[in-house]
């Protein structure tokens, strides 16, 4: 294995470690809302319809019902399903558990330039392919701007490094956006 892809490795591991709260499963709560043929979901706004969450926050909440933020890479089935979930609860944006890979180790030549070839499913560690590459087939970045743009990250130096779904926030329809991680959102966790 080259040093570079070691490198990588072991960027990407202790990531993992890094953002990965520790939970005791016979403390988790089953608290799901709906469940597809894949996976699971709990929303968070079924819970407490005002209670919201920085993406931190929001995969912590996750975490402690044994789950984690939703990753939007099982194809065209959950997209669907989500955004109807979405329209149905008039639900503004959520978070999901994609990430930017902006911190320290992020520097593989895989990697750059972060903004388009940098974003990961924190979730299951699956990327994302470049937004604008004939690859990703499934992506639905959002096309004002086009995102991911990292517009508060040079207008005000907070990068956004975490990927929302917002319902026609920018009469947009229902796409994915760049935002900055400190914004309060609710969650779909899934399992």
């Amino acid at each position: 294995m080259s040093r570079p892809t070691r490198r990588f490795l072991i960027t990407v591991f202790l990531f993992l470690v890094y953002f990965l709260p520790y939970t005791q499963g016979h403390v988790c709560t089953n608290q799901i809302h709906t469940m597809s043929d894949i996976s699971s979901y709990h929303f968070s706004w079924k819970v407490d319809s005002q209670k919201t969450f920085t993406w931190q926050q929001g995969r912590d909440y996750c975490r402690t019902l044994c789950m984690d933020l939703l990753s939007l890479d099982d194809g065209v089935t959950e997209w669907n399903a989500m955004k109807s979930f979405l329209i149905r609860d008039d639900i503004p944006y959520i978070w999901t558990s994609g990430r930017k890979c902006n911190f320290k180790g992020c520097d593989h030549f895989s990697l750059q330039p972060p903004i388009t070839n940098g974003w990961f499913w924190a979730s299951n560690k699956i990327r994302i392919p470049n937004p604008f590459a004939s690859k990703c087939q499934h992506c639905v970045w959002s096309k004002t701007g086009p995102q991911p743009d990292n517009r508060e990250g040079i207008t005000a130096g907070r990068d956004e490094a975490c990927l929302a779904v917002l319902n026609n926030v920018y009469n947009d329809g229902i796409t994915w956006h760049d935002v900055a991680c400190h914004h309060k959102k609710p969650v779909i966790c899934e399992s």
